[in-house]
């Protein structure tokens, strides 16, 4: 942040909020417990949605190549001549 906005680390150790008096060795570990949590939860969320997409590319190629097998199949059969 502070080399976007070109704050000096002076200035930036005072734009923080103040969440309470007083705190706790406790309460430290609990919010950083709390917080790896919810990274851990973000980073399972977005594994199981790389998961479901690639599920998804998957079945999308299959489709592709039945599509284009079928084709070569109608390109290879024979025509047949009919006799007038």
């Amino acid at each position: 942040m502070e080399r976007r906005f070109r704050i000096e680390d002076a200035v930036l150790k005072y734009m923080t909020v103040k969440l309470s008096e007083d705190i706790s060795a406790e309460e430290i570990q609990q919010a950083i417990g709390d917080i790896a949590a919810r990274e851990a939860a973000v980073k399972e969320a977005a594994e199981a949605e790389e998961a479901a997409n690639e599920e998804v590319v998957e079945k999308v190629v299959e489709k592709v190549a039945e599509k284009a097998a079928e084709k070569t199949v109608e390109e290879a059969a024979p025509v047949k001549e009919t006799e007038e």
